[in-house]
């Protein structure tokens, strides 16, 4: 065979190749694996939340107002100005309120914060600007989202919350996360060392992989069903309602 023509074969061979290796290095990159961090503080029941009509303002909803984070533990952040997640049900914009409060065993605490903002479809992101607040490490806050259905009827306000709680970054996190280069291996290597909020904080962003994005609530979901199992049954109940609402919220977001 002609020197020309094997050369070619060659090179198209090696084309393949690469972009096999290539396709199969995207394909594992979207694949997340969230895992709780070690003796992490637990809940001593359900977080509470108003679950008025399911969660939603109106029929048409398919999935409730819903936190984006743990509920079995309380998930963990190096950070001293996360970004914090939930997933808005309505299509129509309703005045929503972001609190925050210091955590308490008996109850939510002092209120810290308390801001206005307006409820987008889908996933919505928010974090307080720094020169309002700044969190402490070694301390937990829990923080609400509170859609106000109708102004003039407060009994009909929807609220979820969930408990965060700040730790000192580990060296070797560190070190970690300064050898990387993406997004994506950054959320990749706080999800693996049990960081809920860098996780979902990295890849928050619309520009960033969506897929991975929802492989990322998705494993949360399961990691909430199987938490239910050995669970008391009152937080039972609870966590396998979180569970199912994560899976519904995939679902809807997959389908955009």
């Amino acid at each position: 065979m002609d020197k020309k023509i094997l050369s070619l074969f060659a090179k198209i061979g090696s084309q393949l190749l690469n972009s096999s290796i290539l396709s199969l290095m995207l394909t594992t990159t979207v694949l997340a694996a969230y895992t709780p961090p070690k003796n992490p503080s637990r809940p001593s029941g359900p977080i509470s939340s108003n679950s008025t009509r399911n969660g939603v303002c109106s029929d048409i909803a398919e999935a409730p107002l819903t936190p984006l984070a743990p509920m079995s533990h309380f998930g963990q952040t190096v950070s001293q100005q996360p970004i914090f997640a939930w997933f808005v049900p309505e299509t129509k914009t309703y005045p929503m309120e972001f609190s925050l409060y210091e955590y308490s065993a008996n109850g939510k605490g002092k209120e810290i914060k308390s801001i206005d903002l307006s409820s987008k479809p889908g996933i919505m992101t928010f974090s307080i600007p720094k020169d309002e607040f700044k969190f402490s490490v070694g301390k937990k806050y829990i923080w609400q989202i509170a859609l106000l259905c109708d102004t003039n009827n407060p009994a009909k306000d929807l609220y979820v919350e969930a408990v965060i709680e700040v730790v000192p970054m580990p060296n070797y996190l560190g070190n970690q996360i300064a050898q990387t280069t993406t997004s994506i291996q950054k959320s990749q290597i706080y999800a693996r060392e049990g960081f809920w909020y860098d996780a979902f904080t990295e890849i928050s962003k619309p520009s960033h992989n969506k897929q991975f994005n929802l492989s990322l609530i998705k494993k949360l979901g399961d990691l909430e069903t199987n938490a239910a199992i050995n669970s008391s049954p009152q937080l039972k109940k609870s966590l396998q309602n979180q569970a199912l609402q994560l899976q519904k919220i995939v679902k809807i977001e997959r389908q955009k």
